[in-house]
């Protein structure tokens, strides 16, 4: 039973569907306790998250090649060694407007907002590519809502995610550039934008197994990434906006155009 439910599991089954799943095939040999499915079941959600026995074997090679090294800037340095070829990311030529239009339907509600500090504006992605107005904005949430309007840039209005975006504040551009290709190795990567300043936001799908989404952030982390960007209702920079903001630590005034580098609409 532990293998089924593992299975089950690993195919991105919620629990409730694995709990009639499994109650259905043992009912007819009178055996398997609702007890017994959910300690499985729990069994199964821990086995998983630590990436199992059998687990994820593309995810644990490249991670395991970097786990080796005592610390995140060992880890890094391994990394850049690992990479050997110049690396360097130019401007793709492509709007917001181009895309918004790929990234989301056109009836997905989502977030934008021109300074951190705004509450956001949610209306139809349609209604954001017809304004006219979305290469002004400086910032999006990866995720679509549930309610239109003003303010409503709220946790609990979030519907669905869609993207993991990932970005790194201590490392220089060409560590940041092959972090993300030793990334790639193990997640769906489906843009990068640059902030128009030091940092890039590589943007990642979200995938059906979510224990798969946390696994690859909290990497990510270990990476030296930023956490805050889990936060499903946070903000990321616009692919294509403008910034135009002070940056928190030099105080110095930073505009330009944050340029989409890479892009992969199969990956969406």
């Amino acid at each position: 039973m532990h293998n089924r439910v593992l299975y089950l599991l690993r195919q991105g089954y919620d629990e409730n569907s694995v709990r009639q799943i499994v109650r259905r095939d043992t009912s007819t040999a009178g055996r398997s306790t609702q007890k017994e499915i959910d300690h499985s079941i729990e069994r199964g959600r821990v086995f998983l998250r630590l990436g199992g026995a059998d687990g994820d074997k593309r995810f644990r090679k490249v991670t395991n090649s970097v786990h080796k090294f005592n610390g995140s800037d060992e880890a890094i340095r391994g990394i850049r060694i690992a990479i050997q070829e110049p690396v360097e990311l130019n401007p793709v030529g492509l709007t917001s407007v181009n895309v918004v239009s790929k990234l989301f339907h056109p009836d997905d509600i989502i977030c934008c907002g021109k300074q951190v500090y705004d509450k956001g504006i949610n209306a139809s992605a349609r209604d954001w590519i017809e304004s006219g107005e979305l290469a002004n904005y400086q910032f999006i949430v990866p995720n679509t809502f549930s309610e239109r309007g003003k303010g409503r840039r709220l946790l609990e209005c979030v519907d669905e995610r869609r993207f993991i975006v990932v970005e790194w504040d201590r490392w220089d551009r060409t560590t940041q550039i092959k972090l993300i290709i030793h990334l790639s190795q193990i997640h769906p990567l489906a843009m990068v934008v640059s902030s128009a300043g030091k940092s890039l936001h590589s943007w990642w799908k979200w995938v059906k197994v979510d224990w798969h989404n946390k696994r690859f952030f909290d990497y990510c982390i270990s990476l030296g990434a930023d956490p805050c960007k889990w936060t499903a209702n946070g903000w990321v920079r616009l692919p294509g906006g403008w910034r135009d903001d002070i940056n928190k630590r030099t105080k110095v005034h930073i505009t330009g155009r944050q340029e989409i580098l890479f892009f992969n609409p199969e990956r969406i």
